[in-house]
């Protein structure tokens, strides 16, 4: 029995997303045709893919399989189209996700010494959003935060970032030229929403068992508008990425530095089918700016990758 590509376009968006008015906005359509689509495709199967209530929507078993299959068969029919464009018109490009600040240092670095490198070549830039990045758009590599355990990408560690936490300047805890995991026993935290990447809830809530914390979380938010506000009120925290200080230097807003918080990974992202000679140097040219940023005289924020 076939199924079409864009009927596993519609099932990896429901599944990225867990919502599915979410899910029919980045995919243009109306909430009710992407449920009616969703409905006819499980009629056809024979099977449930999502478990739907007036509250949430989770994967079935199947829907798993189908979202994990889907998300592969996609990325290969894109790569597939881009290779034969690039054959055709003779003018190599390159399509450079952006997940959150994963690559708000790194990539105009990268892209400038890569284009220098290959005036050939074009690349363009995407503001990624959504569990899998590769996924989200017409996308070749991606500057993401996944860890090797949370995805079935091929990694490129590139650097690893301290953490800071993100507080009210009226917080207690706002004057405080560091703390440690210990200090935060009793606060509140604010983190991503479940749907968008289990493991790394997974990973975060390790972290403060750890530093003998109980993972209390105060709100889950999809955005960072959403995350400053809730941060401004006062009323809860949140451990980022040291990044997230430089670009969201919001009034009202402290950025305090934690001394044993786990480090976040920058690498790049992308699908074996996707690999190609420009994407190779791209990762090249990549890797060699991490290493000229981690040998910066001073520099406090990176930390060499795991391997």
């Amino acid at each position: 029995m076939d199924v079409e590509l864009w009927q596993l376009r519609y099932v990896v968006a429901v599944a990225d997303e867990l919502n599915f008015t979410r899910a029919a906005e980045r995919l243009h359509m109306s909430q009710p045709a992407l449920s009616t689509r969703i409905r006819e495709l499980e009629e056809r199967l024979g099977v449930q893919l999502f478990e739907r209530t007036s509250r949430k929507v989770a994967l079935t078993p199947a829907g798993t399989v189908l979202a994990e299959r889907g998300r592969a068969l996609l990325a290969d029919a894109r790569a597939a189209v881009a290779a034969t464009q690039e054959a055709a018109s003779g003018a190599p490009a390159l399509a450079v996700g952006v997940a959150g600040t994963a690559g708000a240092v790194l990539y105009p670095l990268v892209a400038q010494r890569f284009t220098a490198n290959r005036p050939d070549a074009t690349v363009r830039a995407a503001q990624l959003t959504g569990r899998s990045p590769i996924d989200a758009a017409d996308i070749d590599v991606a500057f993401t935060r996944l860890e090797a355990d949370e995805t079935e990408l091929i990694l490129a560690p590139l650097l690893r970032e301290r953490r800071v936490l993100a507080l009210a300047d009226s917080h207690p805890l706002a004057g405080a030229g560091s703390v440690g995991l210990a200090d935060l026993a009793g606060q509140r935290f604010v983190t991503q929403r479940q749907g968008v990447n289990p493991r790394f809830r997974e990973r975060w809530l390790a972290e403060q068992r750890r530093g003998g914390l109980p993972g209390e979380v105060a709100q889950e938010v999809t955005d960072a508008e959403e995350l400053f506000a809730i941060l401004a009120s006062g009323d809860a925290v949140c451990l980022l990425p040291a990044t997230v200080s430089r670009y969201y230097n919001r009034p009202g807003l402290t950025y305090v530095d934690v001394t044993d918080a786990d480090t976040s990974l920058i690498s790049l992202a992308w699908r074996p089918a996707a690999m190609r000679p420009l994407l190779e140097a791209f990762v090249m040219v990549a890797r060699e700016t991490a290493a000229d940023m981690l040998a910066e005289p001073g520099q406090t924020t990176w930390l060499a990758p795991d391997r």
